[in-house]
């Protein structure tokens, strides 16, 4: 009985497992998006962190303290900031979290790093 149990319980694990490997087709093209981030970012620009808003939101924290919002489907949310972009802070070296009321949070130090430095967000 034991065994049974078992071999259901690594079955199911196995199937999760392979379910939650599947590229996601309704996603970019082919479950990739390629996008330009847009002015002004480039080339040098690096994209340091991805949060998920309760909405279904893409959050991509960029250099210089920008976030770009993206929909479920990868497609830049225009509503969002200005053009999908938030305002940038002087915070640099930095890190995000969303609050449960969609609000985002921004650490780091600032532009000498002779200070920690929070900036909230607000959610649109």
């Amino acid at each position: 009985m034991k065994k049974n149990f078992l071999l259901c319980i690594l079955f199911i694990f196995s199937f999760t497992i392979i379910n939650a490997q599947i590229p996601d087709p309704s996603f970019g093209r082919n479950s990739v998006l390629r996008t330009d981030m847009g002015f002004p970012f480039n080339n040098t620009s690096q994209e340091r962190q991805v949060l998920y808003g309760s909405d279904g939101g893409i959050y991509i924290l960029i250099d210089q303290s920008f976030i770009s919002k993206r929909l479920p489907n990868g497609s830049l949310d225009s509503s969002y900031g200005y053009d999908g972009y938030s305002s940038g802070v002087d915070i640099f070296n930095e890190s995000a979290a969303i609050q449960p009321d969609g609000k985002i949070v921004l650490v780091g130090l600032s532009i000498n790093n002779s200070s920690f430095n929070v900036a909230r967000l607000n959610a649109n």
